[in-house]
């Protein structure tokens, strides 16, 4: 055979096996491929793999649920670095609140109160609810609202920022523990406060709190008197009485007639979160 004979056999075969070379690999190909999409059946109709099949399938997130409505008038008295004095006249509301308790005489002002079915705000002060602890347990517990009258009753317009402090997060986290429940409202004693003491009291989420109708039943000027002063209000009035700091026997007195007094003219008496929800009120600086 010549050596251009030998050459074009040579090419022939070569040309021959690459042929088959390719057919088989292509067979390989096709049989990965048919394995693999009969796999995908096999785990449900899909092509995932074995461990997209056996991922964690997560509910949706639920939607955020939006702020109570005393949440949000907290927050925005607070941004508004803002006293509340009292609500607005929307549904005839009127608050009834008591200073400087607990003491001698708190059990019969809630005595009085829960036979009456009268809601009310407690402004507490903290070294004295140790000797009460069940008493403010059961006041939160029958729907009465606990808040903050600091610690020791001082006037914090003349302490510096941090005593502030201190005196209000005290009684705050006391509270708290007691009765499980956040606190929410700060009153100064004496009523002496400066935008300093309601940031203060604002970056520990409270409200500062003060009066639009003062009983002074504290000066003890008679039960006539104290019952006069407290119906003087009118629609989302916050008023002021004590059931601490002294002699409240005149206070006890009045209450039943504050009370029944204030139902017949058409009031509807409510805690201090209540008011906030129900009759979003004015802020003063």
């Amino acid at each position: 055979m010549s050596e251009g004979a030998e050459l074009s056999l040579s090419e022939t075969r070569d040309s021959g096996w690459h042929r088959y070379r390719w057919r088989i690999l292509a067979i390989g190909f096709a049989v990965v491929v048919s394995g693999l999409l009969t796999g995908g059946l096999m785990l449900g109709g899909s092509t995932r793999t074995p461990h997209a099949a056996a991922a964690v399938v997560r509910p949706p997130l639920a939607p955020p649920q939006p702020l109570d409505p005393v949440a949000l008038e907290v927050r925005r008295a607070i941004a508004a670095n803002a006293a509340v004095r009292q609500g607005s006249a929307k549904g005839r509301l009127v608050a009834l609140t008591f200073d400087d308790g607990p003491g001698p005489y708190t059990a019969a002002v809630v005595t009085e109160l829960r036979r009456l079915k009268a809601p009310a705000t407690f402004f507490e002060v903290g070294e004295m609810i140790p000797a009460y602890r069940t008493l403010v347990a059961n006041m939160s517990r029958w729907g009465f609202a606990i808040a903050d009258h600091t610690w020791s009753h001082p006037q914090l317009t003349g302490l510096p920022s941090a005593k502030v402090t201190n005196q209000l997060i005290w009684t705050q986290h006391l509270i708290t523990k007691i009765t499980g429940k956040p606190v929410q409202f700060m009153r100064p004693p004496y009523g002496a406060l400066s935008p300093r003491v309601r940031t203060l009291a604002g970056r520990q989420g409270l409200v500062t709190t003060l009066w639009s109708i003062d009983t002074a039943d504290w000066t003890r000027p008679g039960v006539a008197t104290i019952v006069a002063r407290a119906l003087a209000a009118r629609a989302g009035e916050i008023i002021l009485l004590h059931d601490g700091g002294g002699i409240r026997s005149q206070t006890v007195a009045a209450i039943p007639t504050i009370v029944r007094r204030l139902r017949a003219r058409g009031f509807h008496l409510v805690t201090l979160p209540q008011l906030l929800a129900l009759a979003p009120p004015r802020f003063h600086r």
